[in-house]
């Protein structure tokens, strides 16, 4: 997951610990680990790859997975045909060109069908690339952060970057074929959403179930995981605790 901000301050990384790696005094294992391997192609591809799936794909899938409550007309069986059938659509073609996940018209139009009908999913993309920033180190400069990663994925301007572009098609490639087979993958639940894979959950097949369920939750976070974390803190902070329940149930 922090494989978009490494990219946008790989540049940096490298600068503040040149001088420290090559001082004679210097001893730090981790340092020079971290120093080697965003010097080495290989590695920045990797990282390459790995920033793109995470910023183009995983990033908003998450999003929508976590905010169904927010959207129009939306269920839990609209991360089949809505989600899923999407990105299976997009690993099949990067699967054979791993181009097309650093072709900025991809990253442009892939969620726009969906963000054209819902306004929070537009708001969070719009807020990710025009308004999420970081501060500088110094405290002087706010820098937004996914915009300098995104440019840093399909626009690099250092040499080191731009000659892992072959090399980060590769892996994508790989990525793409290894996240078909996980999407195909019987032992899982995620065939039974997909129409290429003929399953009982597929759009064509939940009508009634879409529109029972429109407004639920795609999660158990909201409830069932936020009622686990409210007993796990209490329970660190109040050691041999009697009354957990009312003390948790006053928390929440």
């Amino acid at each position: 997951g922090g494989k978009a901000l490494l990219m946008s301050a790989m540049l940096f990384v490298i600068a503040w610990l040149h001088p420290r790696v090559f001082s004679k005094s210097h001893s730090n294992t981790l340092e020079d680990f971290i120093y080697v391997t965003h010097c080495a192609m290989e590695y920045v591809a990797m990282m390459r790859a790995n920033a793109a799936i995470d910023l183009l794909i995983a990033r908003p899938w998450r999003w929508l997975a976590g905010n169904g409550s927010k959207l129009v007309n939306w269920s839990p069986y609209s991360m089949g045909d809505q989600v899923l059938e999407r990105v299976e659509e997009l690993y099949t073609r990067a699967a054979s060109d791993g181009s097309v996940l650093l072709n900025p018209r991809t990253w442009d139009t892939f969620w726009k069908p969906i963000a054209d009908t819902q306004p929070a999913f537009a708001a969070y993309l719009k807020y990710t690339y025009e308004e999420e920033t970081v501060m500088s180190p110094d405290g002087s400069t706010r820098h937004l952060v996914y915009q300098l990663a995104r440019r840093a994925i399909l626009e690099p301007t250092d040499e080191t970057r731009m000659r892992t572009r072959a090399t980060t098609i590769e892996y994508l490639q790989v990525q793409a074929r290894a996240g078909l087979r996980k999407m195909h993958d019987e032992r899982t639940v995620l065939p039974s959403y997909l129409t290429s894979q003929d399953g009982a959950l597929c759009a064509a097949k939940v009508g009634r179930a879409h529109a029972d369920t429109i407004g639920c939750e795609n999660t158990n976070d909201r409830f069932s995981e936020s009622v686990f974390g409210t007993f796990d803190r209490s329970l660190k902070r109040n050691e041999g605790c009697s009354r957990l329940g009312g003390v948790c149930a006053r928390t929440r």
